[in-house]
């Protein structure tokens, strides 16, 4: 199936072994490249031009191509700059999103509005698509939802408009079909597609920005296994000794045989993997290699190849993991994949340690780059720990905390993540004072922020936004002797003089009804216990 694919390979792989030989070897970690660098290349940015590439290619060519009408005109060009804003937006965080002027509400007006004016122009229609889905009583897409489906799918292919919109159309049509439609039906549509996206990749007329855009719109659909077998089409087809687009083939080709070797190896823990599926995953990922390694060498201030060989190099176990990490953030400084790839790769599953993971956090941490995603990285990183260990022993460590408690007063001062208050974050430190057994702290957290309190930001921590910090307002206020005590008659099933052991002893000035949940609770016996 894939013997096109080694034609181009073994010429790509002669190019890579006449490199430098410090292309391959990983410096010792210091700090993250960009840490201190202003000018470092952001999200930010790369959203803002990506959003005038939407615009373009959206109320731009409606305005060069579309099918106008003075009724409609000004109201099409309005929906289609918001359509082009949602685009942009997608996988966008908080620090890193465009302003979207035209909000959902008004979107769903325009929508209506521009069906009752029976606007022909099929980009439009096609965004009608999105924004007015119409089902029957089961469920399913009504019969005039799917005549429309295919009605856009047949206007855009016979339209003038971009050929990047044109796959949009045909791919919503085939989700459609994936699950409904015919055989005949699928293969067709099917057939369509990969004829419009081999057409796109090797258009000699597309720029590099164009390229770059093609890609980054289609990687989450290019990393579902689910499509594997319309993928390995394109790349039969464009995977050729100079393709046109060099760049793009590489990272297409590249991330399309990751996926294949994935697919092989599956999601299984090693000693569950078979034979034949470690043979498969050491095969595509060899094939991967050069494709991405070309990709980056042709184009480094672009970040995705880097990102991707962190994956690759991690299955081939040639410990180049961190180098492509520090070649990706140098390229853009909050490049999340490059963060969420390499945190993967030093899980202790892939032969990292809770340590390792813990002092790539903590790098995150010490950018101080709260203008970025960057230091929340930390704030992952320990959530991975946990998930990693099943446990939080490890943040017991030393210095955890007060990391912690950095964290939370960067992003409280920043004021951009999730629009939090700064009384969100001040409730995280108690939550993870809670967490570590320092409820003397926590109490005082919780003090401080009165009924300005969020409860449920203890649900993000895996604790009761109610037994939580009435257990640090308990555990604080007693004396440790005198609920070592209570823990034994509790120990010992006698619950109700636990409670009358710890209730006589609050400190002076304590308030009886704070910790008399935790208490309470406590003090209940456990049915069949």
């Amino acid at each position: 199936v894939f013997m096109s694919v080694h034609t181009s390979v073994i010429a790509v792989s002669l190019l890579v072994m006449m490199t430098s030989c410090s292309v391959w070897r990983s410096p010792t970690p210091t700090a993250i490249p960009g840490r201190d660098n202003p000018e470092a290349s952001l999200e930010k940015q790369f959203r803002t031009d990506f959003h005038a590439y939407n615009t373009r290619t959206m109320s731009g060519a409606y305005l060069e191509v579309g099918e106008h009408d003075p009724r409609w005109d000004a109201l099409a060009v309005e929906y289609l700059n918001g359509q082009a804003d949602s685009f942009t937006n997608q996988k966008a965080t908080d620090k890193t999103k465009v302003p979207e002027p035209v909000s959902g509400s008004r979107m769903k007006e325009l929508t209506r509005q521009l069906l009752d004016l029976g606007c022909t122009d099929p980009l439009v229609n096609y965004v009608s698509l999105i924004h007015h889905v119409t089902r029957n009583q089961r469920g399913s897409f009504d019969e005039a939802y799917i005549g429309r489906l295919w009605s856009v799918y047949e206007a855009m292919l016979a339209s003038e408009y971009p050929t990047n919109r044109k796959l949009h159309a045909a791919w919503r049509l085939l989700a459609y079909l994936d699950v409904k439609g015919t055989e005949e039906e699928v293969r067709r549509v099917e057939q369509a597609w990969i004829d419009l996206m081999c057409r796109a990749i090797t258009d000699p007329r597309r720029s590099l920005a164009d390229q770059y855009y093609l890609f980054w719109a289609h990687q989450d659909i290019l990393v579902d296994d689910t499509y594997l077998d319309r993928w390995d089409a394109v790349c039969k087809r464009i995977d050729v000794p100079d393709p046109v687009n060099p760049w793009l083939v590489g990272m297409i080709c590249g991330m399309h045989q990751r996926e294949v070797a994935w697919n092989w190896r599956g999601n299984s823990y090693a000693p569950k993997v078979t034979e034949a599926g470690w043979r498969g995953f050491k095969e595509h990922l060899d094939i991967a290699y050069p494709h991405l390694v070309k990709a980056w060498q042709l184009h480094p201030e672009f970040p995705d190849a880097a990102a991707e060989l962190i994956v690759v190099s991690m299955g081939l176990r040639n410990g180049e993991e961190r180098v492509w990490f520090d070649r990706a953030v140098d390229a853009r400084f909050d490049h999340l994949t490059a963060y969420r790839n390499y945190r993967w790769s030093i899980r202790p599953r892939w032969r990292g340690s809770s340590q390792k993971m813990y002092q790539f956090g903590v790098e995150c941490l010490e950018t101080g780059r709260f203008d970025t995603d960057v230091p929340s990285m930390f704030f992952h990183t320990m959530m991975d720990i946990y998930k990693e260990e099943d446990d939080l022993n490890f943040w017991h460590t030393p210095g955890v905390y007060e990391n912690f408690l950095k964290y939370f007063d960067g992003e409280k001062t920043d004021g951009r993540m999730w629009d939090w208050t700064p009384a969100h974050w001040e409730t995280c430190k108690a939550a993870v004072a809670w967490h570590l057994d320092r409820f003397e702290e926590g109490a005082a957290i919780l003090d401080g922020l009165g009924d300005a309190i969020e409860p449920s930001v203890f649900a993000y921590f895996w604790a009761s936004p109610v037994l939580s910090p009435s257990e640090c307002y308990a555990r604080a206020r007693l004396p440790e002797s005198v609920f070592s005590q209570t823990q034994k008659l509790w120990d010992k099933r006698e619950y109700r003089r636990g409670l009358q052991r710890c209730t006589t002893r609050w400190s002076r000035g304590y308030s009886r009804t704070v910790g008399r949940a935790y208490l309470r609770y406590r003090s209940t016996p456990i049915p069949g216990g």
